[in-house]
């Protein structure tokens, strides 16, 4: 008993280590590229501000800008450009005050990496915070290689709207692009997304509340149920899902969100509609992406307009190359299985009474039935009794 109550005093006066933690956006580094780093700082006092933030080689400072945006009470976002020159930078998060075990603490901590030599792309800003409620923002490309570069510009939301001269970037060796985009707030549908191209996602913060919807009855829904499926890994399937208006009214503005947990899992065209008419069958085409491991991913697509919305359970299983797969219903199965008309929600049917006036007839003959017998059975008492006498 001793060595039990011995343990729960150590348990719980052990003191609790309130580690910095370093979360990069990539694993290598390459010169003339952009370090994007995430940290969460546990017990933080103070907010960190310009002078918490230094890059040094050898213990020497690099004479670089450092931006940074704050994400919550104790996370932070942060970016600069790193040097043209191959070398092992450490990135530090220095003089900061904490409190652990009760106790007022200032700390340093450091992120050690390498650079090499490579095709880097300057970025600025590497973050883009319109929780301020902007609606037009801009990113500017350096090209820090030596040859051009080429690729296209995408989000997997439709309220970033990507402007025509930024959809597609073609980049000269030393060359500069902006690119140009606005949100659509009357879509904003969550509070982040990302702006992706070559291997960079720029995250995209928004304010965002959402908003009680009240939803119409057989209103809205999706034709095909769900998408169950079994996928080997790096396989791509894809295929259309249906989606009706049952109700009785013209539903305008649908827009569709992409839960985080299948952004990069699947991806949707189009993520709006201007109108759907009462009655009437629209199809969204939906493409599994690549994916390189094994893995079970899980969520919901929701289709929304002002006061109605429909949602749509995703269910995707990755499995390796060499492992036999189920039967699965994969979305073009499921249209396959699908191509006879949906009829509207039945109307519901008068119930019928006559059974109850059958049932209340049928009662009152048996109780008749049985006075008779009662009464002839008395008149045959009486008859015998008479004869006694």
């Amino acid at each position: 008993m001793r060595w039990i109550f011995l343990f729960l005093f150590l348990f719980f006066n052990f003191p609790v280590v309130h580690a910095l933690n370093f979360q990069p956006s990539q694993e290598q580094y390459v010169t003339g590229d952009t370090l994007r780093l995430e940290i969460q700082v546990p017990g933080l006092v103070n907010a960190l501000t310009a002078d918490n933030f230094l890059l040094t080689l050898n213990e020497t400072r690099v004479d670089v800008p450092v931006f940074f945006v704050r994400l919550s009470g104790e996370k932070y976002f942060i970016y600069l450009p790193l040097p043209q020159q191959e070398a092992n930078y450490s990135f530090l998060v220095r003089n900061y005050d904490v409190i652990e075990d009760g106790i007022l603490k200032q700390k340093t901590d450091a992120f050690s990496f390498s650079v090499v030599q490579g095709n880097g792309l300057g970025i600025d800003p590497a973050i883009i915070d319109a929780r301020d409620n902007r609606d037009l923002f801009y990113i500017r490309l350096r090209n820090n290689a030596n040859t051009t570069i080429a690729f296209n510009v995408t989000t997997p939301v439709s309220w970033i709207r990507i402007g025509p001269s930024s959809e597609y970037v073609e980049l000269d060796p030393g060359h500069e692009k902006r690119l140009i985009f606005s949100l659509v707030k009357a879509r904003i549908d969550q509070d982040s997304s990302y702006i992706a191209f070559l291997d960079y996602k720029i995250p995209v913060l928004v304010s965002y509340t959402p908003k009680e919807i009240t939803v119409k009855e057989y209103s809205l829904r999706f034709v095909d149920s769900a998408i169950n499926m079994t996928i080997s890994v790096g396989d791509t399937p894809d295929g259309a899902i249906r989606f009706r208006n049952f109700g009785s009214e013209d539903i305008s503005e649908l827009n569709v969100s992409i839960p985080r947990a299948l952004q990069n899992i699947i991806l949707v065209s189009p993520l709006s509609f201007s109108s759907l008419a009462a009655g009437e069958t629209k199809t969204m085409q939906v493409a599994v992406l690549a994916v390189t491991k094994p893995g079970i991913y899980q969520a919901n697509i929701t289709l929304f307009s002002k006061d109605v919305r429909a949602e749509l359970p995703v269910y995707l299983e990755f499995l390796p190359k060499n492992v036999v797969q189920p039967k699965n219903t994969t979305v073009v199965d499921m249209i396959n299985e699908s191509n006879a008309t949906i009829p509207l929600p039945p109307t519901p049917k008068q119930k019928s009474t006559a059974w109850i006036w059958f049932l209340v007839f049928f009662v009152i003959l048996v109780i008749a039935v049985f006075v008779f017998f009662l009464i002839k059975k008395k008149e045959k008492m009486e008859e015998i009794s008479d004869v006694l006498k």
